[in-house]
């Protein structure tokens, strides 16, 4: 099997800016993939969807679980606040899986109702957060398994010598889960950081996934968030190992007005908007759209998966 690279779209179904820069990436064919929310209403879903369809039909459309970000499905107080949900940094964790595992399951079927049955690409969650806990990992994971989901991610932290100069941890996670650290239950949230920061852990977590007998990708990198330059891909694309799939992940968005960020919706930065839109410009540029005909037609080159 030759290298392989995935370059997936995140966040795709809640803002206009966003959404219109992933369906001009998709046409011009510079992604390979979106993962989409689902926690919006059915109709509104199936628009989003065929739109997207429609502008390239060979485009991969994956499931974005999210308990972070837009309104839930179902009445979860533990995961929510008024009709939406918590911020990442003002979760407990794990006591609250029975809500979590019947809102994660109205997403997927929610997204399996509008995709069609076994047609759902992959799955993986907004700002990473099931990956921070066992038991929110452990309710995800059972419910890929029920549904045959691949599931993308989580980041292989033992694999960041290989990236040098990659911010392969994303400071949005990070730093929320080391003030979370030092809140109430300190032994407990002491335990889940060495968790979170642990390097075996991530081996841990994609031994699980196997286990389940999901596939999922070998490097998931964000090393382009932040950081919207040619050099980052140059120097990321060539420590993909034969026979192995790196998943480059990739937050887009047309330009915005300070209006259009003020009322973007929670759970999505409104400080990164035009970082995004840096990212979406260079995604569009001849020199990437020739860097990735220079790199499949390699020897050594990989192929867009």
């Amino acid at each position: 099997m030759a290298r392989k690279l995935i370059i997936n779209a995140d966040d795709y179904g809640y803002v206009e800016h966003i959404d219109q820069a992933v369906v001009e990436a998709a046409q011009k064919g510079v992604i390979t993939s979106v993962s989409c929310f689902a926690n919006v209403p059915f109709d509104e879903l199936k628009t989003k969807v065929e739109k997207l369809k429609s502008a390239a039909a060979f485009i991969k459309i994956g499931l974005h679980l999210t308990i972070t970000s837009g309104k839930p499905l179902t009445v979860c107080p533990t995961l929510s606040s008024g009709n939406e949900f918590k911020a990442n940094r003002a979760y407990r964790f794990s006591e609250s899986l029975p809500e979590l595992k019947a809102e994660l399951e109205a997403q997927i079927n929610n997204f399996e109702r509008v995709m069609g049955k076994g047609k759902i690409n992959h799955v993986d969650c907004h700002h990473n957060l099931l990956y921070l806990d066992f038991g929110f990992f452990e309710t995800m994971l059972e419910l890929a398994k029920k549904y045959s989901l691949p599931m993308r991610t989580p980041v292989r932290i033992d694999l960041l010598p290989q990236f040098k100069g990659v911010r392969q941890l994303n400071p949005v996670l990070f730093m929320p889960s080391v003030l979370e650290a030092l809140k109430v239950r300190p032994r407990k949230n002491f335990f889940r950081l060495l968790y979170v920061v642990k390097s075996d852990t991530v081996n841990f977590l994609a031994g699980k996934i196997k286990s389940a007998g999901l596939t999922r990708s070998d490097y998931f990198t964000l090393n382009i968030y932040g950081n919207a330059n040619l050099n980052v891909f140059r120097a990321a694309y060539p420590v993909i190992a034969e026979n192995e799939v790196c998943e480059q992940i990739m937050h887009l968005s047309k330009p915005t007005t300070r209006k259009d960020r003020k009322n973007a919706p929670n759970g999505i930065n409104h400080r990164y908007f035009k970082g995004r839109n840096e990212e979406f410009e260079l995604l569009m540029s001849d020199d990437f759209t020739n860097l990735l005909a220079f790199e499949k037609n390699q020897e050594v080159g990989f192929q867009l998966a």
